[in-house]
């Protein structure tokens, strides 16, 4: 082999791992991920700076697919049935929106099994806020520690070392009560190393 093909080699190599050792964050440098086996069922409550407190509850669920040049994370509010049945038909074929028969200690329920809990009577006093996130690697988590009443939604990012090199997409679904309906939504992450 060519001095210039083994270079060209070693560069690939060292920009994989560079890839798995530095996943991108949401903001365009990067990327985030949740990660929970489970729907989180317990109501939070938030308390933000001028003490209002807001409750929500949330589910992480593991969606991969791929959109080049897409920006995470993509936030979408869900005010129906129907919005929410079309969300599926639209994207449907682009990430993993099906149901889950089995839930594995690296997976999570469906996106189908997820959208069960949410019929017609539920949109009657509450909506869905939609998180799409992308993360470089799919051990990294998410826990949504607080929605803000300026529409700020803070997000831990769990990072545990060392991480798998595999790219992760994820739906945070956040219920929030329809009262409650800022202008718009933005998201802030916190990252936090665990083991």
């Amino acid at each position: 082999m060519s001095k210039k093909v083994i270079v060209a080699l070693l560069l690939v190599v060292m920009a994989a791992f560079s890839a798995c050792g530095n996943p991108s964050t949401p903001d365009g440098s990067g990327t985030s991920v949740p990660t929970t086996n489970h729907p989180d069922d317990v109501p939070a409550v938030s308390q933000t700076s001028n003490g209002r407190e807001i409750d929500f509850k949330a589910q992480y669920i593991r969606t991969n697919g791929y959109v080049p040049d897409a920006v995470y994370p993509i936030i979408t509010v869900i005010s129906s049935r129907e919005e929410l049945e079309q969300y599926y038909e639209d994207y449907k074929d682009i990430y993993d929106l099906s149901a889950h028969p089995t839930v594995y200690i690296d997976t999570t329920i469906g996106f189908l099994d997820a959208i069960e809990k949410y019929p017609d009577k539920f949109f009657a006093k509450q909506f869905l806020l939609l998180i799409l996130l992308e993360e470089g690697s799919g051990s990294i988590r998410h826990k949504l520690k607080r929605v803000e009443e300026n529409g700020t939604i803070v997000i831990d990012r769990l990072r545990p070392e060392p991480q798998t090199c595999d790219m992760a997409e994820w739906h945070i679904f956040i219920e929030l009560d329809n009262s409650f309906l800022p202008e718009q939504f933005h998201v802030e992450f916190i990252d936090k190393n665990v083991s």
